[in-house]
């Protein structure tokens, strides 16, 4: 990734976290998960979710939504890469970025 960010979360966050990526697959009849395809040599994995995708509920958005859940203050309404780089390093140790310095 070009940008990283360390964010130091308690034991009862993390939980949240995980809890919140799990609710948001597809679970079918059969308690499965669905696989709807593969990159990178099967390293980048994308399943099947609730929810869609567009202009509103991008990737950037769903992230900040799943980190305000499980209690770490940042903005919800997050749609670009830039708006979530700029609200995480706000509460982060910024590791590594391509963002242009002010």
């Amino acid at each position: 990734s070009d940008i990283v960010i360390e964010l130091e979360v308690s034991d009862e966050q993390f939980k949240n976290i995980c809890i919140f990526i799990n609710n948001t697959f597809y679970i079918n009849d059969a308690g499965e998960t669905s696989i709807l395809s593969k990159k990178a040599g099967g390293k980048i994995i994308f399943y099947k979710s609730i929810g869609s995708y567009h202009l509103f509920n991008t990737c950037n958005t769903w992230l900040a939504r799943g980190l305000r859940k499980s209690g770490i203050e940042i903005e919800e309404n997050i749609l670009l890469t830039e708006q979530l780089f700029n609200e995480l390093s706000r509460i982060g140790n910024v590791l590594k970025s391509d963002q242009a310095e002010d």
